[in-house]
């Protein structure tokens, strides 16, 4: 089985900035594109914002009843342990494992001395037949949380992204808003000097869900690959947060994990 974007997935958690205003990355935060990881999913973002998040619970009536209506963000970079999701298809099923951790020590990137880094991994089998993992390295400074860069692999190929702007998601979640977080360009190194370049992008969007949480989905793009990934999270009014499901395209056909 052939992924045409399955790191893409790993992409949809790494550039959502902590609180505080819109910052700008210089065209030295960049990561050559590293390693691909040995063991199935271990990933997760990191250290958490050194001040809490305000929050703000109301209830609204939505399509199945008394919804909440906003929730504290989750603490950034997200804790994500590892999550299985399957999706069926045409008489195939695949299974997704999905997870984020942290990694020890801090390390020199960008130019920034103190840089802290996380991984996102994502693992993909098609009727129990396992594919390689695919990783992603964010480094990212902690306090607040300030993603320097990404370094990862996408089908085997390393690949590098710059962030040209980072706009924080809000403190508090509010049913019905979106917004982008973050642009940038990214290189995507296939053999020697064939080179692909392109932008990448990531919106958010924040929907009702139950009594007592909302839903937050995470899109990123890069664009000339392959189709958006879609990353969708529940959030508990004190800012728990869920995998609860991923849109992940292979071979040119977009699969619904859940």
């Amino acid at each position: 089985m052939k992924k045409l974007l399955v790191a893409s997935a790993v992409l949809a958690l790494t550039a959502c900035g902590g609180s505080g205003t819109s910052t700008s990355t210089g065209a030295g935060m960049t990561a050559a594109m590293g390693t691909s990881m040995s063991s199935a999913m271990s990933s997760s973002m990191g250290t958490s914002m050194s001040s809490a998040m305000s929050s703000s619970t109301s209830s609204s009536t939505t399509a199945n009843g008394t919804g909440l209506q906003s929730a504290t963000a989750p603490q950034q970079p997200f804790n994500i342990p590892a999550t299985q999701l399957r999706a069926t298809a045409n008489g195939n099923t695949f299974t997704a494992v999905y997870s984020e951790m942290p990694n020890p020590g801090t390390m020199s990137f960008g130019g920034q001395p103190a840089a802290s880094s996380s991984t996102i991994s994502i693992a993909i089998s098609e009727n129990g037949m396992t594919v390689t993992p695919e990783t992603t390295t964010i480094f990212y400074l902690p306090n607040p949380y300030t993603p320097l860069g990404i370094q990862g692999t996408l089908s085997g190929t390393p690949y590098q992204v710059t962030f040209s702007s980072i706009t924080p998601l809000p403190a508090t979640l509010t049913v019905g808003e979106s917004g982008q977080l973050a642009s940038g360009s990214y290189r995507l190194e296939l053999s020697g000097t064939n080179i692909r370049t392109g932008t990448f992008t990531e919106t958010y969007a924040v929907t009702a869900d139950t009594a007592s949480t909302v839903k937050l989905t995470l899109t990123s793009m890069l664009n000339n690959i392959s189709g958006p990934l879609t990353t969708t999270f529940t959030v508990s009014a004190t800012g728990q947060i869920k995998l609860v499901s991923a849109d992940v395209t292979i071979n040119e056909t977009t699969y619904t994990f859940m």
